[in-house]
């Protein structure tokens, strides 16, 4: 029952009855990372009526749901983002819900598409600055008519005396007119990352990382548990960053059980280990010269005698 401990066996265990609890493992629902059992349990249940010790049954469970079995809802760092689990923003609040964008800006992407709500998140947070902005009227009025009304209601909201329900063409006037008397910056043009884009990724990574493990710390939870986890949350990275940072924290359990595959003998036939291999005697190149110089003494002795 390797991976099992008290806590786990009494989770898989009713001690009261003596018979097997069949159910999901604890959610995990605080905290950065959220974490949910979503396991199919409908065989384990029809094979549990068959157990009636405690030892024989987490076996029988140890065995059967290995973690290629266990299927496990993780969340993913855009999921702590976008919804700034456990505060994980700080006081960066505004940049929930654009999680996508800060993935393309520390990728080193220049963004060109992008909502109003999210240029003002990473422009106000410093993770990019506007290049190529428009610079006749006509241009600006153009991009401006391409976002929604919601868009454009946000940026008026930055300037007092625009009323917001307003029909979208007055929306772009009114934004144009504070924007000509400084009242007003537009965050229009090409979004280019700044070099703290990247910096603050690594410190989220880190923090998923860190939360992950956090989540895992329960005793309850067995190692196939763990493991399933931790493979789920690796399978479903989008960005290289928390690939590696997983992979290094957690090489050991994501890298078990995979094992060079053997060389098919039918394929490759046996060679011999030249370590161990000496010539045989006589038929050596190195004796050539020797065994014709022998020779050759014997034919002078001849003739002399």
């Amino acid at each position: 029952m390797s991976g099992f401990n008290t806590a786990s066996i009494d989770w898989l265990w009713n001690e009261s009855k003596q018979q097997p609890h069949v159910r999901h493992w604890p959610a995990v629902q605080r905290g950065m990372v959220h974490i949910h059992d979503v396991t199919s349990l409908g065989e384990l249940k029809k094979q549990a009526d068959t157990f009636t010790t405690a030892n024989a049954w987490v076996d029988f469970y140890h065995k059967t749901m290995t973690p290629e079995r266990l299927s496990v809802a993780v969340d993913t760092l855009a999921d702590m983002i976008d919804h700034d689990r456990g505060n994980c923003l700080g006081e960066h609040t505004i940049m929930k819900g654009h999680s996508s964008v800060l993935f393309a800006l520390a990728r080193g992407e220049v963004v060109t598409k992008a909502t109003m709500s999210a240029r003002l998140a990473v422009l106000a947070t410093g993770l990019a600055v506007p290049e190529n902005a428009p610079i006749s009227t006509v241009e600006r009025t153009q991009q401006l008519s391409e976002f929604t009304v919601s868009d454009l209601q946000l940026l008026a909201a930055q300037v007092d005396g625009i009323r917001k329900n307003q029909k979208k063409a007055d929306l772009v006037k009114d934004i144009l007119a504070a924007e000509e008397i400084g009242g007003l910056d537009l965050p229009l043009g090409d979004l280019v990352p700044a070099p703290k884009a990247t910096e603050w990724l690594e410190q989220l990574v880190n923090q998923y990382v860190r939360a992950l493990h956090d989540a895992l710390a329960d005793p309850v939870y067995p190692t196939q548990f763990r493991e399933a986890v931790l493979r789920q949350a690796k399978s479903q990275v989008t960005v290289n960053a928390l690939k590696r940072a997983l992979e290094v924290e957690y090489w050991d359990v994501l890298e078990q059980g995979i094992e060079d595959t053997p060389e098919d003998p039918s394929i490759a036939p046996e060679s011999i280990s030249m370590r161990d291999w000496t010539p045989p005697v006589g038929q050596s190149t190195n004796d050539t010269p020797w065994i014709w110089a022998a020779i050759a003494l014997v034919f002078i002795f001849w003739i002399i005698l």
